[in-house]
């Protein structure tokens, strides 16, 4: 199982559509340059054998269709620390998929066979707030729980554009997950989406980008702040 991706820009902001529109199996990723630096977010089974290159890789959560290109990847990878685990370790991702054991088992292949989910017992944890600095360019994480512990947003600025991940509003959800999932925990999500003023609301499946009501010009304070306060990656010049 493989597909294709195409490209649409927004800003600087290169979303890599998934086949069927990021449609499960596959999902949208994202491509963000900066002067120094070069992120791929969510490499998903689309990419394939071309995954463009980067310095590093932001993973929204640990499901298996956000992670599915990861091996094309010798490069630093990143998640929120309540998904680092799942991410580490196969065998902890299936676990939270809370399935009896022969499901578990056959959930076990799938993610092996047909995901090329090997785990990533190299990847780094990070927390609400954390900036990625790719010179020019800086991608702070948003935290976004509730899909999974760990989910998270990605605000890239000085674009405006607000990777949501699974919080995708398509007619199969809003709200799906597994047993780490937690519906108050989405709802509170939701509204922290809403006190954000992007461009532009980005999502990891079939809905595709979203326009929001700033316009292009300077980020706007409840977008500002998002972007203090929290662990900042740079990388050399």
């Amino acid at each position: 199982m493989g597909g294709e991706y195409t490209e649409e820009t927004y800003g600087e902001v290169t979303v890599l559509v998934g086949a069927r529109r990021g449609a499960y199996p596959y999902a949208n990723s994202l491509l963000v340059r900066g002067t120094d630096a070069t992120l791929v977010v969510d490499p998903s089974l689309s990419l394939g054998d071309g995954a463009p290159p980067a310095d590093a890789v932001l993973v929204s959560h640990a499901h298996e269709d956000h992670i599915a290109g990861l091996g094309s990847y010798d490069v630093p990878v990143h998640i929120h620390v309540g998904d680092l685990g799942p991410l580490r370790s196969r065998e902890l991702m299936v676990a939270g998929f809370g399935y009896p054991p022969e499901e578990a088992r056959a959930a076990d292949r799938m993610l092996r066979d047909d995901f090329h989910v090997t785990g990533r017992p190299d990847a780094l944890g990070f927390s609400d707030g954390t900036v990625f600095d790719l010179g020019g360019r800086t991608v702070t994480v948003v935290h976004l729980p509730g899909h999974t512990p760990g989910h998270s947003g990605f605000l890239i600025e000085p674009d405006g554009f607000l990777f949501v991940a699974d919080m995708d509003l398509t007619s199969f959800g809003p709200f799906y997950g597994d047993a780490r999932s937690d519906l108050a925990d989405f709802e509170a999500s939701m509204r922290r989406c809403g006190d954000i003023d992007a461009r532009w609301y980005g999502t990891a499946h079939q809905k595709g980008v979203i326009e929001g009501h700033r316009s292009s010009g300077a980020g706007s304070p409840s977008t500002r702040r998002w972007s203090n306060g929290g662990r900042r990656h740079c990388w050399p010049s």
